[in-house]
């Protein structure tokens, strides 16, 4: 009920707004005035010509001219006020608008809106990620229907994929990420690189290139400096995948993640 209110209230407003100007009079008293004064000056003008010509301080012509002159402004205070009655029309054209206006938005409203729906606060809306893999694979291939050029979206169906251990599945979506963001996005990049990789079982070329194109940009990128020292263990270049895992390991903080990746890798490597 308040809603209505409220809407009925704007609704007045905006239509007293519009409309105002509508209902302005014209005040005819003061015209009146404007005239009767500008007569009486024209006039004074008439006698101050006569008696300068009577004085002979103005010639003839010069006083015939005067005398036209003033007489042609006379009469233009003379006619008649312009006939308003064409304007009838279209003020009541304006008028009938800001009257149709708010009343069609509110039955716009009415048909497809949900005024008597309950309040559903965004912080009591369930959150995706409460749903089960599955589900939240399947809620985010709809919207993607729906919104396929959204880069972000495809980087989160990947990574739902993966983490359901749908790797190979996984990979469609992030190539469609990773064109749509023309390979800039570093995170996108390196979650496509590093998956093309455990497909792979090693670090093909491509994936390689990739990372490298990341550390360019980021050289502290602790994902990209890892799979490159692969790289290099695979390729023969043990003593640079060693001192490369070494110094990712002496710059990476003591609670990171990958910390145990290194030290795995690390172990294969020097029994090769």
């Amino acid at each position: 009920m308040t809603l209505y209110i409220i809407c009925i209230l704007i609704s007045i407003i905006v239509i007293s707004i519009l409309a105002a100007p509508f209902f302005k009079k014209t005040r005819p008293e003061a015209t009146f005035k404007a005239t009767t004064q500008a007569e009486s000056v024209y006039k004074d003008q008439l006698a101050e010509l006569e008696r300068d010509q009577a004085r002979g301080v103005i010639a003839l012509e010069e006083a015939k001219t005067a005398r036209a002159e003033i007489g042609r402004r006379l009469l233009s205070l003379q006619k008649p006020p312009p006939d308003t009655r064409h304007k009838t029309v279209p003020k009541m054209a304006a008028l009938l608008l800001c009257l149709t206006i708010p009343v069609a938005a509110i039955a716009l409203y009415l048909k497809d809106g949900s005024p008597n729906s309950p309040a559903f606060p965004f912080t009591e809306r369930p959150v995706a990620s409460s749903a089960s893999g599955s589900e939240r694979i399947s809620e985010l291939a709809y919207q993607l229907e729906a919104y396929p050029k959204d880069a972000a979206g495809w980087m989160m169906l990947g990574t739902a994929l993966i983490e359901e251990g749908r790797i190979a599945d996984s990979l469609p979506a992030l190539e469609q990420a990773l064109t749509l963001t023309n390979g800039t996005d570093a995170q996108i990049a390196a979650l496509y690189a590093e998956t093309i990789s455990v497909l792979d079982g090693t670090v093909p070329v491509k994936a390689k290139n990739i990372f490298e194109n990341i550390i360019r940009d980021d050289p502290e990128n602790p994902q990209a400096r890892f799979y490159i020292a692969l790289y290099k263990a695979q390729n023969n270049d043990v003593a640079g995948a060693i001192s490369d895992l070494n110094a990712l390991k002496a710059d990476s903080p003591p609670n990171a993640p990958w910390l145990t990746s290194i030290e795995e890798q690390l172990s294969v490597i020097q029994n090769q």
